[in-house]
């Protein structure tokens, strides 16, 4: 018999063994000049269309090729023709069945048994992401540690364990090794045998492989943390991006210092690189770095459990090691004393900075360091000393979105790419802008426009290739140790990332056209004082608003030197979600005291007109400077070294009036139609709260 003939008989007693009538089955069927190898028809109805191949085919085509594959891409057509729900690719051993999802593509689904055939199906990728949620709401009400997240990952590990050791042949897995059973028993709040919850969830993991369905496992997990953290996580797109990055051979060595849940390890290994190392700081990390590096590579890598990185223990880390290193450390840690390194040896505590120079160690000649970076770092006066000891090894820095870690944190970061040449010092450095946050999957192989169009424009400048600027890359000859962000470089090329300046505005730095800019004051509030003062919650967009002022007392405010303003000062909050908000100061603020959380502008107007100076302030324009040069990771800010890198677009002085007189108007609507909805407001209240009560009215 030959293979043909012997495969379609295994699988046409396969389908009989699903419930499928023998009589249903017709092999060699006949479709417009060609055929295909079997079908199952109901009536006149093809309900599933079978094409037989060789095992070596079969085995050909990985679970995250299904929907690319020529071979099952052209069973999909075939079955399309047919007008077939279902297909079913076999070598008469292996059984593939599929349909077609909601993208287009083939779609790996679970067995069709013949009962099913009238019923919705779930394909296999959403049978393994609804039951993966079962399984954490299983564990939320059945815990092992308590800590949900932790104890999601001890039963994903401990299923991926079996099913690596199916493969491997090695020997069971020990559950209590897995759950350090000695350790968490006595803390643990469960109210069942620890050993019995986790045999219970692989009990009900056991109908799917998560090896073979990697891709749902890892929208699972990446839905999972971005759910349940508190606090930000690198998301699957930007881990894509910083791993594409890097500019060595997959056979290189990958270190990811701060691991986290594992998601930079798991990108690396999608991306074809064969080593990779993973540093962690937190048992609860374990398992999900384990899991990441089974899903991603098939099999478990070196990982390190170092807690002495997050007080600056750098001696167990060794130099020239690793060819690369990821690096997404914790923001705003700093150190008590000084270490031993070049930086903490020049009085330097930041761990932002020493991570960075931790890491930049750890690379061999020619190692390469992409790390995340808040924007403070690269223009806060603190900083700078750091900036000189860097500015040589950049290659690239590329600002992310400002949503990027939203809602998380509102924090602006740039990625910033080092080499570690010892023999070259790096001159010309390559900048872009990513605008908006992706909404493309890149597990699918689906990559964002411009994320294509800055790496496609990296490749070019790394070979010594000419790249039109645009917000999508352009190159600088030089750094300056005052400011590395890419918001002034690419305003100094003359462009903007949202067109071009409008005809007959100059583009001019804000600190060319005013006398000063300077902060408020330090200023103890006393809810019993009686003198007013200007707080950052007065200070809105284009309005002051005098509900919000605090109050102090003259005893106070005599023992500090006191900020004040007068009429047509510009006032800009610099702290906080309103940020960067700026408004004219009229006549009734003139003389108070002002808060150290706002900045004063004294205007120059021999080159700008305050009003229009307090309008253009608030245009997106600006505004996105702004978002641009805000520090901080714990609650967003603006410092005085911030103003210095705006720049506006500036008309002449006729033309300012005229603007400004145009929003002078609307803002006194505005402000009469806010006042008579206060009125209206209060006169509600008082009907309500006299309703129904005896001498009250309707």
């Amino acid at each position: 018999m030959n293979f043909e003939a012997n495969a379609y008989s295994k699988v046409k007693k396969y389908l009989e063994n699903l419930g499928y009538p023998s009589t249903s089955i017709f092999p060699e069927y006949d479709i417009k000049g060609s055929r295909i190898d079997a079908v199952v028809k109901s009536k006149d109805k093809v309900l599933v269309a079978i094409e037989i191949k060789k095992s070596d085919a079969v085995k050909s085509i990985a679970t995250g090729e299904i929907g690319y594959h020529p071979i099952t891409r052209s069973l999909q057509k075939t079955a399309v023709e047919l007008e077939a729900k279902h297909y079913l690719l076999s070598d008469g051993e292996e059984y593939i069945w599929l349909k077609t999802s909601d993208n287009g593509r083939p779609e790996k689904t679970i067995a069709i048994a013949y009962s099913q055939l009238d019923a919705n199906t779930l394909s296999e990728y959403e049978f393994t992401k609804a039951l993966l949620a079962h399984i954490a709401e299983y564990i939320l009400n059945f815990p092992i540690t308590g800590d949900h997240l932790f104890d999601v990952s001890i039963v994903l590990y401990a299923k991926l364990s079996q099913d690596t050791s199916k493969q491997s042949l090695r020997p069971p897995i020990n559950l209590q090794d897995i759950i350090g059973i000695r350790n968490i028993a006595e803390k643990s709040p469960a109210t069942y045998a620890l050993d019995e919850i986790l045999i219970e969830a692989l009990e009900r993991l056991q109908d799917v492989n998560l090896i073979d369905n990697r891709i749902a496992a890892f929208e699972f997990i990446d839905t999972f943390f971005e759910a349940s953290r508190k606090e930000w996580n690198v998301p699957r797109w930007m881990a894509d991006l910083m791993v594409s990055l890097i500019d060595k051979n997959k056979k290189s060595h990958l270190l990811d210092l701060f691991s986290g849940n594992g998601i930079l390890t798991s990108a690396a290994y999608l991306k074809g690189f064969e080593q990779v190392s993973s540093y962690y700081t937190s048992h609860k990390e374990l398992y999900w770095i384990k899991i990441q590096q089974i899903l991603g590579s098939h099999k478990e890598a070196e990982v390190k459990f170092e807690p002495g990185l997050l007080k600056g223990d750098f001696s167990s880390v060794h130099s020239n090691s690793v060819d690369a290193v990821l690096l997404a450390p914790p923001f705003n840690l700093k150190f008590d004393g000084y270490l031993d390194s070049y930086l903490g040896r020049n009085r330097i505590k930041d761990g932002n900075t020493l991570f960075l120079e931790a890491a930049l160690n750890m690379t061999n000649n020619e190692g390469q360091v992409v790390a995340i970076v808040p924007d403070g770092f690269l223009l806060s006066a603190q900083y700078r000393k750091a900036r000189s000891f860097f500015k040589s090894k950049v290659e690239a820095i590329i600002s992310l979105p400002e949503r990027a870690f939203k809602p998380y944190s509102a924090v602006k970061t740039s990625l910033l790419v080092m080499s570690n040449n010892h023999s070259l010092k790096q001159e010309k450095v390559f900048m872009a802008t990513l605008d908006k946050v992706p909404d493309t999957n890149s597990l699918y192989k689906e990559y964002d426009e411009g994320v294509t169009n800055i790496l496609n424009n990296l490749g070019a400048f790394r070979a010594g290739k000419e790249i039109v600027p645009s917000a999508g890359g352009f190159v600088i000859k030089q750094l300056d140790v005052e400011n590395f962000h890419v918001t002034k470089y690419w305003l100094e090329e003359g462009l903007k990332l949202s067109g071009n300046v409008q005809s007959g505005f100059a583009t001019l730095p804000l600190k060319e056209v005013v006398k000063n800019i300077s902060r408020g004051s330090s200023i103890v509030r006393d809810p019993d004082g009686q003198v007013p003062y200007i707080n950052p919650a007065v200070v809105r967009e284009l309005r002051l608003n005098r509900e919000e002022l605090s109050y102090t007392t003259e005893q106070k405010l005599s023992k500090n030197k006191i900020k004040q303003v007068f009429e047509n000062d510009v006032l800009v909050n610099i702290i906080g979600p309103y940020r960067g908000k700026a408004a004219l100061v009229s006549k009734e603020f003139e003389g108070m005291a002002v808060n150290h959380h706002l900045a004063i502008i004294k205007v120059n107007t021999n080159f700008v007109l305050p009003g229009y100076l307090a309008v253009i302030l608030n245009s997106q324009f600006v505004q996105d400077q702004f978002h641009d040069q805000t520090s901080g990771t714990v609650i967003p800010a603006l410092n005085l070294s911030s103003f210095e890198q705006i720049v506006l677009p500036v008309p002449n002085l006729e033309t300012q009036e005229r603007i400004y007189d145009e929003y002078a108007q609307r803002l006194e609507e505005l402000s009469a139609i806010r006042a008579r909805a206060a009125v209206l407001t209060g006169e509600i209240s008082q009907k309500l709260s006299t309703l129904g009560k005896e001498g009250g009215k309707l």
